[in-house]
């Protein structure tokens, strides 16, 4: 995934994380992030974070997470993400 910004004047941390979504448990579908911080130095407006999708022989429903950012890290509030997307992890077995 990569994670844009559209003012690069400064240096700046940011910090992703992978959420479940929708009730769908992913268990062992995919490594999971938590709060990984991203450091964008001054002029670079894009970096790239990978999530390991697992190839397993499980015959289950397709199955959702969300990508989020935010700065600061993870609150219980959820209440500060800067970015979220959801993305589908297709059942292929």
């Amino acid at each position: 995934f990569q994670i844009f910004r559209s003012n690069s004047d400064a240096a700046a941390t940011v910090y992703v994380s992978t959420v479940q979504d929708q009730g769908s448990q992913n268990n062992g579908d995919y490594v999971g992030l938590d709060n990984l911080p991203l450091t964008f130095d001054r002029n670079i407006a894009l970096l790239s974070v990978t999530i390991s999708i697992s190839n397993d022989s499980v015959r289950e429903a397709d199955e959702q997470f969300r990508l989020i950012v935010q700065a600061p890290p993870i609150t219980a509030s959820y209440d500060e993400w800067l970015a979220e997307a959801t993305f589908t992890i297709v059942n292929d077995d």
